[in-house]
């Protein structure tokens, strides 16, 4: 794993996440939907794994 500064790494976890719980209402308005689906945070959650995973340069053995 890269050298990454662990407060922004939170910052930028807890910001990515909380948007889904405080704008929801932003989110469908940009996805065109009356709400988000049990679909919709599963896309996002492996999106968001997948970013912070290779944002921080982790690699497999």
């Amino acid at each position: 794993m890269d050298d990454v500064p662990p407060h922004h790494l939170m910052f930028a976890i807890w910001s990515a996440t909380q948007t889904y719980a405080d704008f929801s209402w932003q989110i469908c308005s940009v996805l065109d939907k009356p709400e988000l689906t049990d679909s919709d945070f599963d896309e996002a959650a492996t999106f968001l794994t997948k970013m912070v995973i290779q944002g921080c340069g982790v690699k497999s053995r």
